[in-house]
């Protein structure tokens, strides 16, 4: 119980929520579109922004929740962001996996391409988070 009590969350937890709720609102955005309006281009389109808004709330908010632990604990921060990522990876696959139902034909390639945009990406975001958690406890030595 000692460990919640030393969760603090800073500047980069703040922006990264912001980040965070700034995809919801695209991700609701593109929910409430009426896509049997739209041309096929727009509709493709529309999946795949709405993939990568999904994988990239879920990697934001692990890395950030990953990012809050290590500071907290002060241990092997790579293990813990790890950790971290390895269970926003298991909730992308049900995002990409979510289309093999018999309603969505053309969905699935598209949240493939969601979900190797996000690798690249998210990869991007856990490297700078690590690299910041690690000059913080390195300041704390």
């Amino acid at each position: 119980m000692d460990i919640i009590k030393n969760i603090n969350f800073d500047g980069f937890c703040k922006r990264t929520a912001a980040l965070i709720f700034a995809f919801s609102a695209a991700l609701i955005a593109i929910s409430f579109a009426d896509g049997s309006a739209m041309p096929f281009a727009a509709r493709c389109f529309g999946i795949f922004v709405w993939g990568v808004c999904a994988c990239a709330m879920l990697s934001l908010y692990f890395d950030m929740a990953g990012y809050a632990l290590s500071a907290a604990v002060g241990g092997n921060a790579r293990r813990i962001l790890c950790a971290a990522d390895s269970a926003a990876l298991a909730l992308k696959l049900l995002f990409v996996l979510e289309p093999f139902s018999p309603f969505d034909g053309d969905a699935l390639f598209m949240r493939f391409a969601a979900l190797t945009v996000d690798a690249f990406l998210s990869r991007a975001h856990l490297t700078y988070t690590e690299r910041r958690l690690n000059g913080i406890l390195s300041d704390l030595c």
